[in-house]
């Protein structure tokens, strides 16, 4: 994954889906939304992103 743009679907290593429905900061801090919902905003962390996680569509 080299990039995020809002209407992507992430997958984890689980299997377990979301849609990125909001990015907000910059190159040193972004935070992303998923779903919607602004408790499952998380801080993107590109130095600890597994390999396991992927794009879907």
């Amino acid at each position: 994954m080299a990039y995020l743009a809002t209407g992507m679907v992430i997958v984890d290593a689980e299997g377990k889906e979301a849609k990125i429905t909001g990015l907000y900061g910059d190159n040193d801090f972004l935070m992303v939304e998923f779903d919607d919902n602004e408790g499952r905003r998380t801080l993107w962390d590109w130095k600890n992103l597994s390999d396991k996680v992927y794009v879907w569509r």
